[in-house]
């Protein structure tokens, strides 16, 4: 498995280009370039994350953001938030317990600093009446909301502004994080589908969207960084995978 969940795969493991139900991206939407550390399969399951328009903020200048906090009503649990532009963001990732969350606790983090980890499924269907699992007054992200932040950040080579200043594996040419927006995403990991143990611990954040993959009904897309670039990607990964949730205001 490739750093880059979904973005690329081992030879056990099969790709969305493997399945016949798997509808291809354009041309246009491609970007396999961005991919770190992709070998194989790696033209399939990208989409471009665009620089940021003319209207968003340089990463060199300090954005304009304020914090609060959130309590989720259903168990009581404060998470940190921020408001970068128009849009309102958990600062924390979610620790929401359902059936079938998965817990992780080590020496890096606490269950709740890292949050715990869903399958699309769960984070997509898996609240009250069917609904994402996010509380009340908040949702999943959409990938154009993923977009509108990643853009104000200041584009998708933006990822040291989004990412926490601490716990980040070093790699050289690659920037170290600075949280200039008050995100802190951290390198928690991901789950694949069976397994009982994280994987890229220290090197991956990865967030799922509430969008799935249009003709491949086992992908949906995420927001993903890693220590070994200095970009933002939305790659598609198979919705068995386990990833954190970033919740955003309605």
């Amino acid at each position: 498995m490739s750093v880059f969940l979904g973005a690329c795969s081992s030879d056990n493991t099969s790709s969305a280009n493997e399945n016949e139900d798997y509808i291809q991206p354009s041309d246009k939407d491609k970007n396999s370039a961005d991919l770190p550390g992709c070998t194989k399969n790696c033209d399939s399951l990208a989409v471009d994350v665009q620089d940021a328009d003319s209207g968003s903020n340089d990463k060199n200048t300090q954005p304009e953001y304020t914090t609060s906090t959130m309590t989720d009503s259903r168990d009581g649990k404060t998470y940190k938030t921020v408001t970068i532009g128009s849009q309102t963001w958990m600062a924390e990732n979610l620790a929401y317990k359902t059936e079938y969350s998965f817990e992780y606790d080590d020496s890096f983090f606490s269950s709740f600093e890292s949050g715990l980890f869903y399958d699309w499924e769960d984070a997509a269907t898996g609240g009250e009446n069917n609904g994402d699992i996010c509380p009340s007054g908040w949702h999943l992200p959409t990938k154009n909301e993923w977009q509108i932040l990643i853009n104000f950040a200041g584009g998708r080579e933006a990822a040291d502004v989004l990412k926490s200043e601490n716990f980040w594996e070093t790699e050289n040419g690659v920037k170290k994080g600075i949280d200039k927006m008050g995100f802190t995403a951290l390198p928690a990991g991901y789950k694949e589908g069976g397994q009982n143990y994280l994987q890229e611990r220290l090197s991956l954040a990865a967030f799922w969207s509430s969008d799935g993959l249009d003709g491949g009904e086992n992908y949906a897309y995420a927001c993903m960084m890693a220590s070994s670039t200095d970009k933002i990607t939305m790659p598609t990964e198979r919705i068995y995978s386990s990833l954190n949730v970033r919740c955003v205001k309605d």
